[in-house]
């Protein structure tokens, strides 16, 4: 009988010790995954990071008319996006005009996005 508990308690230290080493190659895994995570902002952006999050702040569709595009950046140096719509008032001649859907703001060194009119 003992036997069988000395099994069950190598098997379950085994178990255990799998688990550990899981855990290590998953947060090492993840330390060197480059994506955001609204708990874990990235050290540093590119722009089309930044453009991906203002998309997804945004609710911006995939739509071949619809431009997320860098403007500039604002007093706080974070970059201003413009989000607008190319629409098309006359098919025959391809004449049409942008709508400005709003202006969108990304801190680069902290990921946060914020709408750059209303904050």
């Amino acid at each position: 009988m003992a036997e069988q508990e000395k099994k069950k308690e190598q098997k379950k230290q085994k178990s255990s010790d799998d688990v550990d080493e899981e855990s290590l190659e998953m947060t090492e895994s993840n330390s060197e995954n480059t994506d955001t995570d609204a708990n874990y902002p990235p050290v540093s952006l590119t722009r089309e990071e930044a453009v991906q999050m203002v998309k997804v702040y945004a609710s911006v569709p995939d739509h071949p008319n619809v431009h997320i595009d860098y403007s500039y950046d604002n007093d706080n140096g974070d970059w201003v996006y413009q989000v607008y719509e190319v629409v098309i008032d006359d098919p025959e001649t391809k004449e049409g005009h942008t709508a400005t859907w709003g202006w969108f703001a990304v801190d680069p060194e902290q990921g946060y996005v914020y709408d750059n009119f209303n904050y």
